[in-house]
């Protein structure tokens, strides 16, 4: 890949040296995808095969599971 720019790489490619492990957790019907932020874990995705669990708040992407 080549990339004509002016910006600096550091600058371009900065987010990807700081991006956290993503974890996982056995819920039933399904796993969840998360990340930890100051000890909170918050979800990135949902890994289900039902689709009711897609409805549920405290499973959609950016809330905090609890």
């Amino acid at each position: 890949m080549i990339l004509h720019t002016i910006i600096d790489i550091n600058d371009i490619f900065a987010g990807e040296q700081n991006v956290l492990p993503t974890q996982y957790d056995n819920i039933l019907g399904g796993q969840v995808e998360y990340r930890e932020y100051n000890g909170e874990k918050q979800v990135v995705r949902l890994h289900s095969t039902d689709p009711y669990l897609y409805l549920k708040n405290e499973y959609m992407p950016y809330s905090n599971l609890k």
